[in-house]
């Protein structure tokens, strides 16, 4: 699949969500879908982890809808950095990372750091 603009990616994940049942279309903050191009820079894969994250987080802090802060957290929590003025960003690296097959890590959802003290417990760690 090729790398999709910043008006298709917005459609695109328009049209996952609509597929999955969403009938408003207003679960991303259209500046949230922003966020989502600038990090994935229109990598189909990448755009489908981010806002799979950034969804999880707006349903454990019981938000409505997801918001750049939310995007933007996802982002960092999957070591990803918003493109630069040159257009590169950590999106091939974290593509390479899942095409090796390094995603043994993301199979079971841990709780981001900024959600530990919204639920009182630490975070679970890696091993």
């Amino acid at each position: 699949m090729r790398l999709l603009s910043e008006p298709e990616t917005s459609d695109y994940v328009q049209r996952r969500l609509k597929l999955a049942g969403d009938k408003k279309g207003q679960i991303f903050i259209p500046t949230a879908l922003e966020r989502i191009y600038l990090y994935s820079q229109g990598t189909p894969r990448l755009i489908n982890t981010l806002c799979d994250n950034a969804m999880m987080s707006a349903f454990a802090l019981r938000k409505s809808q997801v918001t750049p802060e939310l995007s933007k957290r996802a982002a960092a929590d999957l070591g990803m950095k918003r493109a630069s003025a040159n257009g590169h960003s950590m999106a091939s690296e974290v593509s390479e990372g899942l095409s090796a097959g390094k995603q043994a890590n993301w199979k079971r959802p841990i709780l981001p750091p900024y959600l530990k003290s919204e639920f009182g417990r630490p975070m679970a760690t890696q091993s």
